[in-house]
């Protein structure tokens, strides 16, 4: 299916096709069902998705991402978006990549929701455009002009990918509250290692502006 641009009055709309352009399998072990809906609107935008778990077992979705700092805050808009050197904006709720050449204090990562067999979790991300890219562990500051606006740069198109964990046989489920939210974890049993995956949408094409950021500079973008 190819994605398909449509006009609804003065609003531009995209939708990405359903299908994901990877298996989406945590390790080679079978994968949830996965679709992703994404509308690039003239001041945001919007990405619908819902995954299905199509597994034998319980498994737990990075849902609920946190800024790291003083203020740690669940918001389900809070994503990490970096523009890749093809010009694609990657909208992620995933684990943070940490950067080669730093070894950061403390690791941030996201919070989850289980999943057990045949249950569907469906959600919303809405986020304002010009979009300011945010990475974990880098300099997400935007780079400005003499007079103190941002730069701005444009992505060719946009993707969302989604991870999630598949528990080794033993682990230990619990529920539990974090910044006033209720969130899912488990505890692997001794010597138990869970599996990671990534759910991946397909890319829509549309121009995206985004704020330039000393971590873009940093990588040359």
């Amino acid at each position: 299916m190819r994605d398909r641009p449509w006009i609804v009055g003065a609003m531009l709309l995209v939708f990405s096709a359903a299908a994901p352009e990877h298996p989406a399998m945590a390790e080679n072990g079978p994968a949830p069902s996965f679709t992703a809906q994404i509308a690039v609107e003239p001041n945001r935008l919007v990405i619908r998705y819902t995954v299905a778990n199509t597994t034998p077992g319980t498994i737990y979705v990075t849902n609920k991402l946190h800024r790291a700092g003083a203020k740690r805050v669940i918001d389900p808009n809070h994503v990490y978006a970096r523009l890749e050197e093809d010009g694609t904006l990657d909208v992620a709720k995933t684990m943070p990549a940490i950067p080669a050449d730093r070894a950061p204090t403390n690791l941030v990562a996201p919070y989850m929701t289980a999943l057990a067999p045949g249950a569907r979790l469906s959600e919303s991300v809405v986020l304002p455009l010009p979009l300011h890219p945010y990475l974990e562990y880098h300099d997400n500051s935007p780079v400005t002009d003499e007079e103190g606006r941002a730069a701005l740069v444009r992505a060719s198109g946009v993707r969302f990918r989604l991870g999630y964990f598949v528990p080794p046989a033993g682990a230990k489920p619990r529920s539990e509250s974090a910044f006033g939210v209720a969130v899912d974890n488990f505890r692997n049993p001794p010597g138990g290692r869970a599996r990671y995956g990534e759910l991946v949408s397909a890319k829509v094409r549309s121009e995206i502006p985004l704020v330039r950021t000393h971590a873009m500079e940093k990588r040359g973008r």
